[in-house]
């Protein structure tokens, strides 16, 4: 890989932890909104808690994606560990090829769901269930593009070889 695309792809994780920590901060305080609304002045605001699902469900599906850059997503490793390095490496290389077959049939069907979302409306807010459901559109996408550069990388296909920044 090329040191702009391993730059950028640098970036656009540090711009996705940006984003998540706000979500995070945004969801916060939108629950502690809705508990002293309701509770202390007995008077709850319509539509904190959904937008707090709207944050929530953006969370989800950007931290999913960011578990995926760091290869981090669940696996059962018991009988991995008992594996040669080739085959495990072979082993990860089939599963990431059946998590990208899931990711690409689950983004298409998160599309379509989005576009029907569009006609929704997410009562007490001004947003429709678009905006819930295109989190999962763009999670899934990330996703894809992310176990795409790790097969890549784990083969050195063309010559991609990661340049990750050090932690």
């Amino acid at each position: 890989m090329t040191r702009w695309m391993a730059e950028g792809l640098n970036l656009l994780e540090r711009i996705l932890r940006a984003f998540i920590a706000l979500l995070m901060v945004l969801l916060l305080s939108l629950t502690f909104i809705q508990v002293v609304a309701r509770y202390v002045m007995h008077s709850p605001f319509t539509g904190t808690d959904q937008l707090s699902r709207i944050a929530l469900v953006w969370l989800t599906f950007l931290a999913a994606a960011v578990a995926v850059r760091e290869d981090k997503n669940i696996r059962i490793e018991v009988l991995v560990r008992r594996l040669s390095p080739n085959a495990a490496k072979w082993n990860a290389t089939v599963l990431d090829l059946l998590l990208l077959c899931f990711l690409t049939v689950f983004s298409a069907k998160a599309y379509e769901v989005t576009r029907i979302g569009s006609f929704q409306h997410i009562i007490a807010t001004p947003f429709s269930y678009a905006a819930i459901y295109s989190s999962i559109f763009a999670g899934s996408l990330l996703m894809l593009l992310f176990v795409a550069l790790r097969i890549l990388n784990r083969h050195g296909i063309f010559g991609f070889r990661e340049l990750r920044k050090e932690r």
